[in-house]
Formats: structure tokens, C-alpha cells, sequence
């Protein structure tokens, strides 16, 4: 007790009894069961005592312990959770081994392109740490699923540095993205927004040190900090992003004039910023950078670091920060937004009861006005004439007032509006996947009006973002009556006009037996049991309507 190799056997004891469990026979598995919770909670007690050290294999236990009672969302979101602590404390070998988990359990569930991605980063994780005979029994082991991890592997072991623009894939976390941008999404308070969001990139990224920067006149400005020892963000008043600041500035500047992403593999030693005083004096090794634009406008840019290793962002999730980026911009436009309109409420709220203030003082003296006429009868003429210019300055304050409380209410009308249409864009989103591919998730009651917005909403986005495919995910709908399920079907036919295909996903079986037993007219609409079914089922179709049209060009 006491030697450093006493974590590592209990980890691999876990580890191993959690392998064993699955083709062990039933008279064994209580056994494993217990030796697995054994090993937990000798980690979970040095987590306790150092987290930094200890939490991220105790983090990947508690995923394999999840993965053995059928707890798959907890799992999965253990795997997520234990890489990214291992590469935000640069525990290379940790991370492999959560990877190499991960892709198991998601190829056991038929989920290649997510069990390729992460077996392909634990290959390169084992290459990074020096395990070459465990990175070639993987090799050998998944070898189908490890072509695309060769260039992959000489990049972690041979150059030095490199830039790589993010790019366009097709493995992705399509449920973790979702949950993340409703997260951003649903938050309208911009302080709050800021601190979730620096929180979702920091984890999804791995990365040790995050900066959210916004415009400001002609340069930049800190809106948001986060470190992860200790893992803390701070939300500040804007200020200005100066040369002696704590991170890059040219990278900044450079993905703000491009509007284009940027993942650097050692930026001490990238030649283009070699002048940057931040990179000369604490030479940063990963670094990424990542604009947020909103249709168009460029709202902010998000900075990243992770100097525990080389090139520790894959492409895999630079990409699904690049298409949550789209709904942070959005994000962050709706809650300055929010945040104006509160600040105008609050300066009319001022406004109305200084003016009340001050018809009451006006009040006040013409009483006193009125008292002294009756008092004085010598000066009945005089005081007559004070009367009635104390009347016409009366009633010009009543017209003052009136005209004050017209305005008021336009002003709160104008409010009423605002929110009606943020809150018709929340009830239903339109969330891009694919240049080609677009996702409406449903929550709630659907009755006839939601229905009919729904309908709106799709055919307004479809042309808007020229997409082939549109989703309706009902998974989350509570309610269905009637009206609104004839409603979603005749989406299909209108979707159909505009020249894109419907799919309706998450369909339960009492909504099935409500459209069957009313007669809907269901031809061409496609419909499948879950969302993730429905994303293969659109990437296939346009993948096939890409290959079809590439076929039927013409030869040059």
C-alpha cells in the first residue's frame, strides 16, 4: 500500500472484470460484479481526495459499471466525460484506454461510425503514449474500422506541428449534439448562457484553457473565461482583448478576418504567428479557434487550448463544435436581444414613475393654488385669471400623461411581439445537419395551432437552407390529438411541392393507431421509430441522390 501501481491494479481489475463479464457464465458474474465494485470505490475514494489525478479512471468504471445493467445515456455520457478529463490533465494513456471502451461498447451496439471514431482515437493515443504492441493488436483487431487512423498514427508520432482547417464528416454525435444546442438554446440570460456554453465546449473539446471573445468597434473583447484546475468560469463585463492578454491575439484576429475555423497541432511552432508575443513567451502546443456566425454576422469567437499534448483536438469533435457554433451565435444574439429589451422595460418602468412623481407635485400645487383664491377675495380677478391658467396647465399634463401612456403601451406591445416570435422559434426549431440535411425536434402538446406552426416553420426553413431532407422528430410530444397528426401528415405533400422529403420520426403506437384510424392520407411519408434511424435513413438517401446525379452528368 502506498506505491503508485496499487490505482493501477485497481483499475485494471475493474477493467478486466468488466471485459470478462459479458461471455462469463451466469454462476461467475456476481463475482465480477462485486470485484468491479470493489475497484470503484477504492477510485472513487482517491477521486475524492485528488480529482485531478484520479477522476478520470474513476469516471471510465463507472461508464463500464453503467454498460453492464443496460444504463446506455449514462454510459455513453461516462466515456465522453472520462476522455475529456484525461485530456484536459493529459493522461494520454487513460484517454486511450476510455476510447478503446467507447468504441466497443458503440460497435457492440451497431453504431459504427461512432465505434471507428473513437477506436481510431485510441490507436492514436496508444502511438502518442508509446504502447506500439497494444496500438497494433488494435490495428489488427479492427482493422476495417482503423484504415482511416494510418495518416492519423504518423502524424502523432513523426511532425512537429501542422494546421488543419475543420472539415466535413459523417461521425458524428448526433444525440450529444442535440442535447447541447437545446442547452444553449434554452438559456436567455446571457451571463448564464455564457457560463453553459464555455462548460459544453470546454467538454466536448478536452481542452484545459477557453476563451469566448465578441466585437468591440474595431478589435475584440473577453466576454467569458474558463480554466479546468480549478475548473471555474468567469463571466465579467467586456474588456478589451489587448496584446498582453493571456492567449493567442493573432490567431484571433485571424479567424475573425476569415470567418473560418482553425485547429493548430503546436502553435509555438507554426511560423505564421511566431510574432504573437503570447506564443513566443509560453510557446502553446494545442490550440483551436472557432468563429460563431448568425446569419452572416460574426457574433463572437470561441479560443480553446490543451498544452498537456500535441494535437489532442480531433477532427471528429472540432466538427461537432463546428455545427454547435451555429446555435451558440444564435444563442447569444436572442440573449442580447432579451438582455435589450429587459434594459428598455426597466428605463420606461423609471421613466412612468418619475412622470407620476411629478403630476402628483403638480397636483399638489395647484391645490394649494385653489386654497389661496378662496382666501384671498380682495384679489378675485387675479386669482381668477391663476385659475385658469392652473386649469389649461392641468390639462396639458393630463395630455403629457396620456400621450405617455400611449407610448408605454406601444412599447410593451412591442416587447409582447418580440417574445411571441423568440417563443415561436423555440416551439419549433429548425437545427442544421447536413448542408442537405435539416432536424425539427418536437417536445410538449402538439395540438391544431402548434401543428400548424410546425408546418409553417418547415416550409419556411426548407427553402430557406435549400434542404433535401426534412426530419419531424416526435419523439418527445406528450400529446397528439387528431387534427394536429392529419396536420404533420399533409406536411409530407407540402414538403413534397418545395422539393424536399419528409421523414416523421419517434412515432409512438398510440399515434400510429390515431393515424391509421382516422384514414391519413400517408403515401410518400416516410416513418421511423427513432431519430437516429431517420439520420441514417436521410444520409443514405442523399448520399445515393449525390451518387445518381454525379452519374448522370455529362463526361468533360
Amino acid at each position: 500500500m502506498g506505491h503508485n501501481y496499487a490505482t493501477e491494479q485497481s483499475l485494471y481489475a475493474g477493467l478486466t472484470a468488466a471485459a470478462r463479464w459479458g461471455e462469463a457464465a451466469a454462476a461467475e458474474r456476481p463475482g465480477l460484479v462485486q470485484e468491479l465494485a470493489e475497484s470503484r470505490a477504492a477510485l472513487q475514494a482517491w477521486s475524492a481526495s485528488n480529482p485531478a489525478q484520479f477522476r478520470a479512471i474513476q469516471l471510465l468504471l463507472d461508464a463500464e459499471a453503467a454498460r453492464l445493467v443496460g444504463r446506455e445515456a449514462e454510459a455513453a455520457g461516462g466515456y465522453e466525460q472520462a476522455i475529456a478529463e484525461a485530456q484536459a490533465r493529459g493522461f494520454a494513456l487513460h484517454a486511450a484506454l476510455a476510447s478503446e471502451c467507447a468504441g466497443r461498447w458503440y460497435l457492440g451496439r451497431g453504431r459504427r461510425s461512432l465505434a471507428a471514431a473513437h477506436l481510431q482515437d485510441a490507436h492514436a493515443g496508444f502511438v502518442r503514449w508509446g504502447a506500439t504492441a497494444k496500438a497494433n493488436q488494435l490495428a489488427a483487431a479492427y482493422a476495417e474500422l482503423l484504415a482511416p487512423a494510418t495518416s492519423r498514427a504518423a502524424h502523432a508520432s513523426g511532425r512537429t506541428t501542422t494546421t488543419t482547417r475543420v472539415l466535413n464528416g459523417s461521425s458524428l454525435d448526433v444525440e450529444g449534439l442535440l442535447r447541447a444546442a437545446q442547452a444553449v438554446a434554452g438559456e436567455l440570460v446571457l451571463e448564464r448562457l455564457l457560463d453553459r456554453l464555455m462548460r459544453i465546449v470546454m467538454l466536448r473539446a478536452g481542452a484545459q484553457r477557453g476563451f469566448l471573445l465578441v466585437p468591440q468597434d474595431e478589435s475584440w473583447a473577453i466576454a467569458a473565461e474558463m480554466r479546468t484546475a480549478p475548473d471555474e468560469v468567469v463571466v465579467a463585463r467586456e474588456r478589451p482583448m489587448t496584446d498582453e492578454a493571456p492567449l493567442a491575439t493573432s490567431v484571433v484576429r485571424f479567424v475573425g478576418r476569415s470567418r473560418e475555423g482553425l485547429v493548430l497541432a503546436d502553435a509555438g511552432a507554426e511560423p505564421r504567428f511566431a510574432r504573437d508575443s503570447y506564443v513566443a513567451g509560453h510557446q502553446p502546443k494545442s490550440v483551436l479557434c472557432l468563429p460563431l456566425l448568425h446569419q452572416g454576422r460574426l457574433s463572437g469567437v470561441l479560443y480553446a487550448e490543451n498544452n498537456a499534448a500535441r494535437d489532442a483536438f480531433v477532427a471528429e469533435r472540432v466538427e461537432l463544435l463546428q455545427l454547435l457554433s451555429a446555435q451558440a451565435a444564435a444563442a447569444i444574439e436572442n440573449a442580447r436581444l432579451y438582455a435589450s429589451v429587459q434594459q428598455a422595460h426597466e428605463q420606461l418602468r423609471r421613466a412612468n414613475e418619475g412622470l407620476e412623481l411629478e403630476v402628483e407635485a403638480r397636483t399638489r400645487d395647484l391645490q394649494a393654488a385653489i386654497e389661496q383664491l378662496q382666501v384671498v377675495n380682495a384679489e378675485q380677478a387675479r386669482q381668477s385669471e391663476a385659475l385658469r391658467e392652473a386649469h389649461a396647465q392641468t390639462q396639458r399634463e393630463i395630455g403629457e400623461r396620456e400621450r405617455a401612456e400611449s407610448e408605454r403601451a406601444a412599447a410593451q406591445a412591442e416587447i409582447v411581439r418580440v417574445q411571441e416570435e423568440r417563443l415561436a422559434d423555440m416551439a419549433a426549431p429548425l437545427l442544421p445537419i447536413t448542408e442537405t440535411i435539416v432536424v425539427m425536434p418536437l417536445i410538449g402538446v402538439m395540438d391544431e395551432a402548434r401543428a400548424s406552426q410546425v408546418l409553417a416553420a418547415a416550409l419556411e426553413g426548407s427553402v430557406r437552407t435549400r434542404a433535401q431532407v426534412v426530419i419531424l422528430d416526435i419523439t418527445g410530444v406528450r400529446q397528439l390529438d387528431a387534427t394536429a397528426a392529419a396536420i404533420l401528415v399533409r406536411a409530407a405533400s407540402a414538403l413534397r411541392l418545395v422539393g424536399a422529403q419528409a421523414i416523421l420520426t419517434g412515432v409512438r403506437p398510440e399515434t400510429a393507431q390515431l393515424l391509421v384510424r382516422d384514414d391519413a392520407p400517408l403515401a410518400g411519408l416516410v416513418t421511423l421509430g427513432t431519430l437516429q434511424s431517420g439520420m441514417a435513413h436521410a444520409l443514405a438517401q442523399t448520399r445515393h441522390a449525390a451518387r445518381t446525379r454525379q452519374d448522370g452528368a455529362p463526361n468533360r
